[in-house]
């Protein structure tokens, strides 16, 4: 890979980028089809609603939405001047473990061929242990796989516990009575991005 290139996070897409700058323009983005990413043409967009109940308006009464520009056009100028973002390979999250426990896995593939010698009756019996020693590896890989799982529910199940308390009084079951802020960060191999929490 290019060191220069930069790649986007995890849960955006080019298409995402184009919904996002639209949207800060004033604009929100109509898809004819989400699952093939299909968008309306921009005479169908709608203009983006004011936010003036909210805490911090964003996009107060009286703001103007602003020129733009199709889907195409966008992304002929994202490949002209920006050729060295890319958009994130499938499988870049996945959890380190878990592809060490798959490639484990894989090498003891039990679908693989023996070495069957020469066919006689001490072949035979050194391809009974080498079966044996097979399921053997194969069966602790998979005690492996399912200690990391567990491992990992255990640590989203507390993680969730200090995420719902993070918001609560300090009063509450905090780690610390001094610690007014509680930070999780969730990695697991199914979340787009780390799930970051605090009061």
């Amino acid at each position: 890979d290019d060191p220069n290139n930069v790649a986007l996070p995890l849960h955006m897409s080019k298409h995402r980028v184009y919904a996002k700058w639209c949207w800060e323009r004033g604009w929100k983005v109509k898809m004819k089809s989400k699952s093939r990413g299909v968008m309306e043409p921009l005479k169908y967009f709608e203009e983006r609603p004011h936010d003036d109940d909210c805490e911090t308006p964003l996009w107060p009464t009286g703001t103007e939405p602003k020129e733009i520009i199709t889907w195409p056009a966008f992304l002929g100028f994202w490949k002209k001047h920006y050729p060295n973002i890319k958009v994130r390979k499938r499988g870049a999250d996945t959890c380190t473990d878990c592809l060490v426990l798959l490639f484990g896995l894989k090498s003891t593939d039990v679908s693989t061929p023996l070495d069957r010698g020469g066919g006689d009756k001490d072949g035979d019996s050194d391809l009974e242990l080498q079966l044996e020693n097979r399921l053997e590896k194969l069966n602790e890989k998979k005690r492996e796989c399912k200690d990391h799982v567990r491992q990992y529910k255990r640590q989203r199940k507390e993680a969730d516990f200090y995420i719902n308390l993070s918001p609560i009084d300090i009063g509450n079951l905090l780690p610390s009575l001094f610690c007014r802020v509680t930070l999780t960060i969730n990695m697991g191999q199914t979340i787009g991005l780390p799930k970051v929490s605090a009061e």
